[in-house]
């Protein structure tokens, strides 16, 4: 989540200062442009997670109604504090005309909000709506998934969760071009809709199924060397996508976003298998560990406080030197207002949800998984 987190507020913060600075070869930049995927690492991750922990209680009498108010209290009420301010501040209209019109200008309707179906819209009027919220659509992504998932690993069988994963994955770039084909001018679609971007999602869900088997982990530490040959393959595809400079490239919107889910997919399987993971510096690391503990919050934050910090930014506004200091005052803020949520706001909450346990069915009572 550490590395994730890091590499969103890297590609809004610092990615367009680097790409617009002079006298840089354009292919020296790829990998600054390809930093938008930790949105994709997101995924995978929230795929391996929820998996994990559905797979872990399935037999559980009270299972929905745990993951559901646990979800509940990790992302909503964040979430609708910082939807509150957005209307308290377009209200008041404090801020700078330009900055306002980017910022607060345009949303999508109110209710595609509350719902989590903003990316809907967003597919719909291909925009993503005010800065403000622009980053929401992955939030009614993952909500909508936390929809899905449950019931699947609930109620397929063992034997048959392997498959229908891999199905769930083959089936969002199949999606992806249909779309494209008879909506060529429909392309954020792609970007923002679950059936599109479920691929990330179920690999890591898949990654999660896999690491639970007997004997597996162990199968594919010994085939360490096959996977990062598959690894070392999978980088001049995920290098082409940093090349093309946009997560709506054609190249990105048919395969991209599957190769670079795979490509997080081997990077996590490799970590979590390997018998040494506490000798593995970054993932040990200290600062990275605290990112992605305070993630859920930077994320929320980032877009909002960089579009006040340059509405105030003393200028002149268009001096290199001068934005590289307001990206990097904004990071400081961000990385501030993430830290006191978490410290106050959302780990109180978190620790209410986590009241509730989960409850295991009685060996001799029949399941959805044992029929």
């Amino acid at each position: 989540r550490g590395i994730a987190i890091a590499l969103v507020l890297f590609f809004h913060y610092f990615t367009p200062l680097i790409v617009e600075s002079k006298g840089v070869v354009p292919w020296y930049l790829t990998p600054f442009r390809t930093a938008w995927g930790g949105v994709d690492l997101f995924f995978v991750l929230s795929g391996y997670l929820i998996g994990g922990i559905l797979l872990d209680n399935r037999q559980s009498s009270n299972l929905y109604k745990v993951f559901y108010t646990r979800r509940f209290f990790r992302i909503a009420p964040l979430y609708l504090l910082w939807l509150g301010i957005f209307i308290v501040v377009e209200i008041v209209k404090w801020m700078p005309p330009r900055t306002g019109e980017t910022l607060f200008g345009s949303p999508l309707p109110f209710w595609s909000y509350l719902t989590y179906t903003q990316n809907f819209i967003s597919a719909k009027r291909s925009t993503l709506g005010p800065h403000w919220l622009s980053m929401s659509w992955s939030l009614a992504v993952e909500e909508q998934f936390y929809l899905v998932v449950p019931f699947i690993l609930v109620r397929l069988r063992a034997a048959r969760l392997a498959p229908a994963l891999l199905l769930f994955i083959i089936s969002a770039p199949i999606m992806r071009c249909l779309i494209l084909f008879k909506y060529a001018d429909r392309g954020l679609a792609t970007y923002v809709l679950l059936p599109c971007r479920w691929d990330a999602l179920f690999l890591g869900v898949l990654s999660a199924y896999l690491v639970r088997q007997p004997g597996w982990s162990e199968k594919f530490q010994e085939s360490r060397n096959t996977a990062l040959g598959f690894l070392a393959a999978l980088f001049p595809f995920v290098f082409w996508i940093g090349y093309q400079g946009d997560c709506l490239s054609q190249y990105s919107m048919t395969i991209g976003y599957t190769v670079l889910a795979l490509f997080c997919t081997l990077i996590l399987l490799l970590i979590v298998t390997s018998k040494s993971v506490e000798r593995i510096p970054i993932v040990n690391a200290r600062p990275l560990v605290w990112l992605g503990t305070v993630a859920y919050g930077v994320y929320m934050f980032h877009l909002g406080v960089l579009g006040i910090v340059k509405a105030y930014w003393p200028a002149p506004k268009d001096a290199a030197p001068n934005e590289w200091a307001a990206a990097l005052a904004a990071t400081a803020i961000t990385m501030l207002l993430a830290a006191l949520s978490y410290r106050y706001f959302e780990e109180p909450l978190l620790k209410i949800g986590h009241k509730i346990r989960y409850e295991k069915v009685p060996q001799s009572e029949p399941t959805a998984t044992t029929e």
